[in-house]
């Protein structure tokens, strides 16, 4: 009979947390206005609270960067 192997995986979260972090970017296109709080809104509810650092806007023209 074969012998059973068993692996154990241990991990210390703050080690993950600080190895996966990122930095999400993306624009949104629409073809009317929108509530820019109602924008934020709905990109902080898709995140715990307690891992989102800040949500930005960086512009409305292309190649726009935070200064």
């Amino acid at each position: 009979m074969a012998e059973e192997l068993e692996i154990v995986l241990e991990s210390q979260e703050e080690d993950v947390r600080e190895a996966t972090k990122f930095t999400v970017i993306g624009k949104i296109l629409a073809m009317k206005s929108l509530n820019r709080r109602g924008v934020v809104g709905v990109l902080q509810s898709m995140w715990p609270k307690k891992e989102v650092i800040a949500i930005r806007e960086m512009g409305d023209e292309p190649g726009a960067s935070e200064r």
